[in-house]
């Protein structure tokens, strides 16, 4: 899947703001897919992951800049990884890595 090769792209790169393209691609693409199967338990999880790791992006920028947009950018990442993380443990309450990534955020 090509959002897999951004992600992968993204997790590789070193420059902070190419990084953050490569994922906002990917997570563009999980979207596209996420509106034609809104339930699709996989693709959630795979957003919910982009969005984490632009979170935590705009988190590292955030540290050394200061700026308010980045510190603003990084909470609203994590505040939809961390829903979309919250309706996935409804759907499999049973699903430790589900568990584990919510955690991770809160």
């Amino acid at each position: 899947l090509l959002a897999d090769i951004y992600k992968f792209l993204g997790d590789s790169l070193f420059d902070v703001d190419e990084r953050l393209q490569a994922h906002r691609t990917a997570l563009a693409l999980r979207e596209t897919s996420l509106g034609a199967e809104p339930e699709n338990i996989s693709e959630n999880a795979a957003a919910a992951s982009l969005y984490q790791r632009i979170g935590t992006i705009y988190s590292d920028k955030a540290a050394g800049s200061k700026k308010p947009d980045d510190f603003r950018a990084a909470l609203e990442n994590f505040n939809k990884s961390l829903a979309i993380y919250q309706a996935l443990q409804k759907y499999e309450p049973n699903n430790s890595r589900h568990r584990r990534n919510f955690a991770d955020i809160t």
